[in-house]
């Protein structure tokens, strides 16, 4: 990476001709800057996946040595608050304004448990009668938390995203 960086300075200052040297001297930094957007692009992508994967791991953990609790589908209070947004998308002449949707449901679950209080609250976008829809059909949810730290937790939700 930095090899390429180098290759594209000392690119811009070969040119011996006055009247190219600024064209080159352009080009350079227009390919170091659309370098630097893929190199940055790459970090963000890298980034994700690694929290990705840190988030399964913990919820295989949980679900290995932490303890279940039941939690009836019935049981949870769901919030939600739907709208439609106008974003514009492209740019120059070329934009022109979307609506999307946004749905913004909080689902809140309250437990004690062992004297232990659970409040915890979980945002998911989906459109709200098919969450609740989803939710009916599975009836119940697992809820897991480490006894040895009871902030360590997380009320299982693959399910919704499942095809």
């Amino acid at each position: 990476m930095i090899q390429i960086i180098i290759f594209l300075r000392y690119h811009t200052h070969t040119h011996t001709h006055t009247h190219s040297h600024s064209h080159s001297y352009s080009i350079g930094w227009v390919g170091f800057i659309v370098l630097l957007i893929i190199i940055l692009r790459l970090i963000v992508k890298h980034e994700e996946k690694k929290i990705l994967k840190e988030g399964n791991e913990a919820r295989t953990r949980l679900r290995e040595i932490g303890k279940r609790i039941p939690v009836m589908y019935d049981k949870l209070e769901i919030k939600s608050n739907c709208w439609i947004q106008e974003i514009e998308v492209g740019s120059g002449t070329d934009s022109h304004n979307e609506h999307v949707d946004v749905n913004l449901n909080v689902i809140i679950f309250k437990i004690t448990f062992d004297n232990i209080h659970f409040r915890e609250e979980y945002r998911i976008d989906m459109e709200p009668q098919i969450l609740k829809m989803k939710l009916a059909i599975q009836k119940e949810l697992s809820f897991y938390y480490d006894p040895n730290n009871v902030e360590d937790n997380f009320l299982d939700f693959e399910f919704l995203f499942d095809n």
